[in-house]
């Protein structure tokens, strides 16, 4: 018998495949606008030119932020790889719920539905962000995130792939947990 607590739990489960397609959006978007404020200050900076007078380590700012500021500033370039690293661990913790949904078979439906809406939403949001490159400065910012913007410009082919295969997790567990609860003896030694 299913309990109320087993549905409420793979709802929430459902639900969670909803806001890990929010965040997969909005994970690019700030990060490419990170990305784009730490080069635009690092441009301004390189710009300035000053005399230190009577120091002893520093005879100009450049020398100065040479060591100071510019080796955080290069960092920059570590968004964007953290940028598909996240992604990619979103995406695996998506996998990671068809797998616990092999619980109760009867929910199965339920996922079916939510990768229903999913799909929808993520062509809502696909959308979205095809106005947003019409913005010059997110164009130019989000320029250097190439596998975010191909993600996101394939997004409903992308979130229905994900969301599928996390069904077809969650499924093969079934015939698994059913396989071993026949009383099967699967030991291959």
């Amino acid at each position: 018998m299913v309990s109320v607590s087993d549905v409420l739990g793979t709802g929430r489960g459902a639900l969670k495949n909803v806001v890990a397609m929010f965040f997969i959006f909005l994970s690019g978007i700030l990060m490419a606008i990170a990305y784009y404020v730490m080069n635009f200050v690092k441009v301004a900076f390189e710009e300035v030119n000053c005399l230190i007078e009577n120091n002893l380590f520093f005879e100009t700012c450049q020398e100065w932020f040479l060591v100071s500021i510019y080796p955080f500033l290069d960092l920059s370039r570590i968004l964007i790889w953290f940028s598909y690293f996240y992604i990619f661990g979103v995406v695996f913790g998506l996998f990671y719920l068809g797998y616990k949904m092999r619980r109760h078979p009867s929910l199965l439906v339920v996922h079916i539905i939510f990768s229903i809406v999913v799909t929808y939403l993520s062509i809502e949001i696909a959308n979205i962000y095809r106005v947003l490159l019409g913005n010059e400065f997110l164009y130019s910012a989000l320029q250097p995130f190439t596998i975010y913007n191909q993600i996101m410009l394939y997004f409903p082919a992308f979130m229905f792939f994900v969301v599928f295969i996390s069904g077809i997790i969650g499924l093969l567990g079934i015939w698994k947990d059913r396989d071993l609860e026949k009383g099967e003896n699967l030991s291959y030694q």
